[in-house]
């Protein structure tokens, strides 16, 4: 993952990419592989020969047209295609050592592979397209054509009720008998002591998958699919079968403790972020319970690509951010998994929330990529090296600066631990600093995240970020508005008995007709 791309073959790489997901390529790639089109020209279905087409035009740009995963964009991808000469295929619901069913595979098709560059073609292709691929993608591999492949399906048995008795066997089994700690690590962010030294089968290094976040698990993150994992394990990875070691009860207690790991956890993009009022002191301790009273709001992140040396896949996918203010400042406590501390070295771990310098009265925004020259941007940067807050500002890529050093009113604290960084930012609302924003209340603000991992040489531009969100720091209601609903309710009780008061007047005095 280190390593820079050039400029000229990033666009080649991108056009490749585009082009092959609209089935542009297919015919300019077929003389990549004299072995591969001589193969392809005569499959022994009618099926498979239909999803010849179909591969080489959406497939073969990473899969290769001879199905070894040594497309033309593979070479810049983490995770690598799936290489299908070698019958190697990690998801799949058959027993011990069978190939997966033809279901499998169409499944892995329509689905695509979570955290990897594997896309869902559901909806980009009809069911029976998917079909026919999967029937071509058999073809490349030796054993698909033997009788009875894929036929002994795992019968998945009822799920045991996700109690706090059943998680608590779950963390049992994961931190002691079955040790999915020493890749997966203690709290299942994929930090284990064992998490650098994994490769596939075909030497690939790949890293054990974050359990804290299902949504990128490859083979689905609903409770039956991961107990099929557990049971088949993942194919040509170091991830093995426990089929042998665990019984079907505690198979569902480790399901139920792994999906303990991300209760509460959402991985919708954010388009707000709205900070909470304090009438009173803040938050200012990584540890405040105050801070488990807020909903975590999701940034998830995107390599640099718009200028040279651009970055497709960046090592970190997202950040989580919640916020308070008071009538005089505001904290942001920043969070994202990394399976590494780098606070040395020419590449540290270091993250930036970027504010336009001044807020304009249009929709007209700075240049999110460090602003522009006509729309300057302000930052609160921190950097792991010095463990430092800092302000500074930007016109453009490759012009951020510090400011003064007496001059920033940012403060800041940070903590590693058990693959997870912590971030806790505070500054006032005002500063009276003309290069700094003031943070207004009742005002949409735009904001965005960058982020440097320094374990991947992430540094200057080789970076991950966001675009443009909204702060909001909405005024607190203030009491009079819920006052005047029951001071209404008040009134029209009084005149209500009032009006009943005078009907009952007139009917118990006789001859009354309301004159004088």
């Amino acid at each position: 993952m280190s390593g820079r791309i050039r400029f000229e073959f990033g666009l080649i790489l991108a056009a490749i990419v585009i082009l092959a997901s609209l089935g542009l390529v297919g015919t300019r790639l077929a003389s990549a592989s004299e072995s591969g089109a001589a193969r392809a020209a005569a499959p022994p279905a009618q099926q498979a020969a239909e999803g010849q087409a179909i591969y080489e035009q959406r497939c073969a740009a990473c899969h290769g047209i001879a199905g070894d995963g040594q497309g033309p964009a593979a070479q810049q991808l983490f995770v690598k295609p799936r290489d299908f000469t070698r019958d190697e295929y990690k998801i799949k619901s058959t027993a011990g050592d069978e190939f997966p069913s033809r279901e499998d595979l169409i499944n892995v098709i329509a689905n695509g592979m979570p955290g990897s560059s594997m896309p869902a073609w559901e909806g980009a292709l009809s069911d029976s397209e998917i079909g026919t691929v999967a029937d071509y993608v058999q073809t490349f591999g030796r054993f698909f054509s033997q009788e009875g492949y894929g036929t002994t399906i795992i019968d998945v048995p009822n799920r045991i009720n996700p109690s706090e008795e059943s998680i608590a066997r779950g963390r049992e089994l994961y931190l002691g008998e079955i040790e999915c700690a020493r890749c997966h690590g203690q709290e299942g962010r994929g930090d284990g002591p064992s998490a650098f030294e994994l490769t596939d089968n075909a030497g690939n290094v790949i890293y054990p998958a974050d359990l804290t976040q299902p949504w990128r698990f490859r083979g689905g993150a609903e409770p039956e699919e991961i107990y099929l994992r557990l049971q088949t394990g993942l194919t040509g990875s170091p991830m093995p079968s426990f089929a042998d070691a665990l019984s079907e009860e505690d198979t569902w207690h480790l399901v139920n403790y792994i999906l303990s790991l991300s209760a509460g956890v959402s991985s919708e993009p954010a388009v707000f972020l709205v900070s909470e009022f304090v009438d009173g002191a803040l938050p200012t301790s990584l540890d405040d319970p105050a801070w488990n009273e807020l909903e975590a709001t999701y940034y998830p992140l995107a390599g640099q690509i718009m200028r040279s040396p651009r970055y497709y896949q960046p090592s970190i996918n997202a950040v989580t951010v919640k916020s308070f203010y008071n009538s005089s400042n505001a904290v942001f406590l920043v969070s994202w998994n990394d399976r590494t501390e780098s606070r040395e070295g020419d590449a540290v771990d270091a993250l930036a929330i970027q504010f336009p310098q001044d807020l304009s009265d249009g929709a007209e925004r700075p240049y999110f990529l460090f602003g522009d020259p006509r729309q300057a941007v302000y930052q609160i940067h921190w950097s792991a090296d010095t463990d430092e807050v800092a302000e500074r500002n930007a016109v453009g890529l490759g012009t951020e600066g510090d400011q003064l050093e007496a001059q920033w009113h940012a403060t800041g604290s940070s903590r590693y631990q058990d693959g997870k960084w912590q971030l806790l930012f505070e500054r006032p609302l005002q500063t009276n600093d003309d290069n700094d924003l003031a943070l207004e209340t009742d005002r949409f603000i735009p904001l965005a995240f960058m982020l440097w991992d320094g374990d991947a040489d992430e540094v200057g531009e080789r970076l991950a970020l966001t675009g443009w969100s909204l702060l909001n720091l909405p005024s607190p209601t203030p009491i009079t508005t819920y006052i005047w609903i029951p001071v209404v309710m008040l009134v029209v009780v009084v005149i209500e008995l009032l009006i009943i008061w005078l009907v009952r007047r007139k009917e118990g005095v006789p001859g009354y007709t309301g004159r004088s």
